[in-house]
Parts: structure tokens; C-alpha cells; sequence
């Protein structure tokens, strides 16, 4: 009985973050133009060549596998949450991210941004991708309720994860700029979805 009502419980809560994983996504890509000319589109070539690899050439399982070893590594103290962690803030993200600044902020070298951001859109997307097929691997419904359930989690983490790294890298704090556009950007999406279920019940 306690695993269904916890079933169910994540049936609810998946739903309800569909509106918030669209969010998200709208505002980040949005967002992305804050940065300094050229990240925004160096980011999305860096996700689309992860794609274009993982469906052509090579699907880069044994990198993923490392980064997830190398990341629950650092959270073991925080076990069993250190798988779910890894997950959520991936480790070559970090490092990418690291050196980055090291680069920009302590070196002062401003001729390499274009290939962190490339390098961190295709982390991204090897993160995202990877994830979802283990959190699918993993369920053994048909209807994967815990699938939903943590991926739409696991989505809107990595964007917060990347926001966050980036203002770091470009010492520029646009995290609540995002997350209030986001909050808005949610609350018209369920607003909408209220309102359409309103209408076709009155239409009944």
C-alpha cells in the first residue's frame, strides 16, 4: 500500500514539474544571451554535436561512467543521495567550469571562452541524455513514474547548475534573474493549462 501511495505521490509530482522542465528550458535558452556575444551559440553547438556523436559516431558511455564514478566519489559522505547528486551537478561540468575561470579570472587569457562553452553545451547534453536512459534502464513499469519523476528534477538542476557556473566564470550574478523569469514563465504555463481545462469542462 505504501508503494503505491508513493507511486502515485510521483505520478502527482511529475506532472506537476512538466510546467516548470518547459520553463526552464524557454528561459535558459533566453538567458543565455546575458552572457558575453558568442556563448549562446557555442553552447547549443556544443549540445547539438553531442546529439549529432552520440547518434552517428560514438555514444560516449564509458566517459559518462566516469564522470558518474568521479562525482559519487565526492558526495559518498552524502550516500545513498551521492548517486542522485552525481546526476544532478555532474563532475566534468565542475571541471570544465574550474579551469575555465582559472583561465579567465586568475590567468587572464580571453582567447579560449568559445571552447569551455562549447565543451560545456556538450557535457550538458552527454549529462542530460545519459541520465534519462539509466533512469530508464533502471524503471520497471511500463508507465515509469520514477523516470518522470527524476528526470524532470535531474533537467531543471543541471540548468540551475550551468547558470550558476557561468555567472562564476563571467563574474556577472544573473541566477535571480533567471529563476524569476522562470517562476514566471511556470506560473503562465499552469495558469494556461488551468484555464483550458476550465473551458473544456464547461463546454461538457
Amino acid at each position: 500500500m505504501g508503494k503505491f501511495i508513493l507511486t502515485v505521490l510521483k505520478v502527482i509530482l511529475a506532472i506537476l514539474l512538466i510546467p516548470i522542465v518547459i520553463a526552464c528550458s524557454i528561459v535558459f535558452y533566453k538567458h543565455l544571451t546575458f552572457y558575453p556575444s558568442g556563448y549562446k551559440e557555442f553552447f547549443i553547438w556544443g549540445a547539438l554535436s553531442f546529439l549529432l556523436a552520440f547518434l552517428f559516431i560514438y555514444q560516449f558511455w564509458s566517459l559518462h561512467e566516469l564522470g558518474q564514478k568521479a562525482g559519487r566519489g565526492l558526495f559518498r559522505l552524502l550516500a545513498p543521495a551521492d548517486i542522485v547528486l552525481a546526476r544532478m551537478l555532474p563532475f566534468f561540468s565542475v571541471i570544465i567550469f574550474i579551469s575555465f575561470y582559472i583561465i579567465k579570472r586568475i590567468l587572464h587569457f580571453d582567447n579560449y571562452d568559445h571552447y569551455f562553452i562549447y565543451f560545456a553545451g556538450f557535457i550538458f547534453a552527454m549529462n542530460i541524455l545519459l541520465v534519462a536512459q539509466e533512469l530508464q534502464n533502471e524503471e520497471t513499469s511500463a508507465f515509469k513514474p520514477n523516470y518522470f519523476f527524476w528526470m524532470g528534477i535531474t533537467f531543471v538542476m543541471n540548468i540551475i547548475f550551468v547558470v550558476l557556473l557561468m555567472d562564476l566564470v563571467v563574474w556577472k550574478f544573473t541566477f535571480m534573474r533567471f529563476f524569476w523569469a522562470s517562476v514566471e514563465e511556470a506560473r503562465k504555463i499552469y495558469t494556461m493549462c488551468l484555464s483550458v481545462k476550465f473551458i473544456v469542462k464547461i463546454a461538457k
